[in-house]
């Protein structure tokens, strides 16, 4: 699968079946909580009462993440105003999307470093979708660091360039083949898949580096010259 293809994914039907049943599964829960609740009293209500919260997270996180796929899907074919998602520099993009990660990355105990390769700071445009793309990148490399992220990230002739280390196990040889496939198993995929549709409305690009060992790299790239 080309990260950067703009055409619906093969598997469309079965991710729309995948997103319905993840939407409906902590709803589900939810209204399990409140009937076991009202049908026994002296039940921990703390228990499932953390049950639901946990649900209701879930339901947000996924609510979030598709509300980023449409604003970034609207900007491209020009249904919002420019002035809703400004051109900000690339440090200042990747700055906020770590911001944004840092709670996750507390939980974990994991460290997440910025580092600037020099060169030229462009300014791009569709910076929600970069932000958002970079979030979920990070994202992905949190559950899967041991004890550090590290994400780099310069220009050079109007270009982009980013990458994104984490020092885990890595990516198997049968897992990388699918890696930007949506849930290419039942528990993973959406992240990246999702990175993959928010940078190819930036005319990015993303690639696992399978160079980097022990750890995975993806390299984010847009070439100079693209408005």
């Amino acid at each position: 699968m080309n990260p950067a293809d703009d055409s619906p994914p093969p598997q469309a039907g079965a991710l729309a079946r995948r997103i319905s049943h993840d939407v409906r599964s902590p709803l589900g829960v939810i209204v399990g909580v409140l009937e076991g609740m009202s049908s026994a009293p002296n039940a921990s209500s703390a228990q499932m009462l953390s049950l639901a919260a946990r649900s209701c997270k879930r339901l947000d996180w996924l609510a979030r993440r598709l509300q980023w796929f449409a604003q970034a899907q609207a900007a491209r074919t020009g249904a919002t105003a420019d002035a809703r998602d400004p051109e900000m520099r690339l440090s200042a993009i990747v700055r906020s999307a770590v911001d944004s990660a840092e709670a996750a990355a507390g939980r974990r105990g994991v460290t997440v470093a910025v580092e600037s390769t020099g060169g030229e700071d462009p300014e791009l445009g569709h910076s929600a979708a970069w932000t958002h793309a970079i979030e979920e990148i990070v994202h992905n490399a949190l559950r899967h660091a041991a004890s550090r992220v590290l994400v780099r990230h310069g220009g050079e002739s109007g270009g982009a360039l980013l990458t994104v280390d984490d020092d885990g196990v890595g990516v198997s040889d049968d897992r990388a083949a699918s890696l930007f496939e949506p849930f290419a198993t039942s528990s993973s995929g959406f992240g990246l898949w999702l990175g993959t549709r928010l940078l190819s409305h930036c005319s990015a690009q993303i690639r696992h580096d399978a160079a980097k060992t022990p750890g995975a790299r993806f390299v984010i790239e847009r070439s100079g010259g693209v408005a």
